[in-house]
């Protein structure tokens, strides 16, 4: 004969309560993981200490950085708006493919032009900024600040309300966004 349990759920929420094994093996694995951050953070500090990566070439002086330079900081602060602001844009723009999905406005031809339009213009933003970017920020400094903007962008677009989200509006809006932030690291060049 079959024997059947019935479980009870109630509402209220009740504690875990974690066995000493458990606890165990959370704290082994949070061990080994910062361990595994501490070797690789002494691993690149060596790397530094020794002249490699971004040691080569340059002046003793500077081989020895084991910190963002000052000098790196605003080209990374524009780099980062820039990155957000064509993140924001793609997602905004995502909303509208496929064609049933567009409003009215957007599938006219000023706003398959708007569309298209902040597209071209962010793509080419973001490689004239990648490019002059390179030049002035750490690789290191670069992938952490573009990964971030990359990962907060779609909280920051839940932020605004949908009808703004699905206009025209917010295409362009973060298209001279891009264009002025890429405009403020081309002025670094010409500094």
């Amino acid at each position: 004969m079959l024997f059947l349990r019935v479980i009870s759920v109630t509402p209220q929420a009740k504690a875990v309560q974690l066995s000493p094994t458990d606890k165990f093996i959370s704290l082994a694995c949070l061990h080994v993981f910062l361990e595994m951050f501490l070797y690789r953070f002494r691993y690149m500090t060596h790397i530094f200490a020794i002249g490699g990566f971004l040691g080569q070439g340059r002046s003793p002086s500077l081989r020895r950085v084991h910190m963002l330079p000052t000098a790196a900081i605003v080209p990374l602060v524009c780099f980062v708006v820039l990155l957000l602001a064509a993140a924001l844009c793609g997602l905004a723009a995502s909303g509208h493919f496929p064609i049933e999905h567009r409003s009215l406005l957007l599938r006219t031809g000023a706003g398959l032009s708007a569309l298209y339009g902040s597209l071209i213009v962010v793509a080419c933003s973001v490689v004239i900024g990648v490019v002059i970017v390179v030049q002035f920020v750490p690789w290191f400094a670069i992938v952490i600040g573009g990964g971030g903007a990359l990962l907060i962008a779609p909280l920051v677009l839940q932020m605004f309300s949908d009808r703004f989200v699905n206009g025209r509006a917010i295409l362009m809006i973060f298209a001279l966004l891009c264009t002025g932030s890429t405009a403020c690291l081309f002025m670094l060049i010409l500094r």
